[in-house]
């Protein structure tokens, strides 16, 4: 099964596609660069590059990793369901999934952090644990039916920095929170 990397760079409004073979453990793979040119001291934290993959399993597992440039306080990932005709006249039809991630590696001089999170496929809105458990399975993705934001806080719960992608991301989390996120997308407008 073919994997995708994706590389953004959000200065240049450049995207480019590399197709690579690769094994059936990570068939949807996806890498999203902010084209951040890197920390300074005066600025907030912000995302640099994130990555995400699903494996198709028993069950499916997602694997989110996010680079900060900085050190982030905190890092919360929402998962929308998009494409089923509910939005926006019934947003209660929708199901819509929020995680924290975890702070897995650290640069000590506090030019970097990383932050990721493994979410496991469950079958009912019973078994769906936040920051454990999710009830979209690959073939969500596959289907084109997510949308995808992560936003990193300060030590305080100041938002530093956001970041949306997937299917009409822009149209489902613009504005969401009152958050302004960066749009991550192959045709910048973060609609498929």
């Amino acid at each position: 099964m073919d994997t995708v990397k994706i590389a953004l760079l959000a200065v240049g409004g450049l995207l480019t596609f590399t197709a690579c073979e690769g094994g059936t453990e990570l068939p949807d793979w996806g890498y999203l660069d902010t084209g951040d040119t890197g920390f300074q001291e005066d600025i907030d934290a912000v995302i640099g590059e994130v990555s995400y993959s699903c494996s198709y399993g028993s069950p499916d597992s997602w694997y989110f990793t996010s680079r900060i440039d900085g050190w982030a306080g905190l890092a919360t990932l929402d998962i929308f369901e998009t494409g089923d005709g509910h939005w926006p006249s019934e947003p209660a039809a929708v199901w819509s999934e929020s995680h924290t991630l975890t702070n897995s590696d650290y640069d000590q001089g506090g030019q970097w952090d990383e932050w990721s999170i493994t979410l496991r496929h469950v079958t009912t809105i019973a078994q769906q644990v936040s920051g454990q458990s999710t009830l979209f399975g690959c073939a969500w993705n596959d289907g084109g039916s997510l949308a995808f934001m992560e936003t990193i806080y300060d030590d305080s719960g100041r938002e530093q920095d956001c970041v949306i992608w997937g299917h009409e991301s822009q149209q489902y989390f613009n504005g969401y929170r009152g958050n302004a996120c960066v749009c991550l997308d192959n045709d910048g407008s973060c609609s498929n």
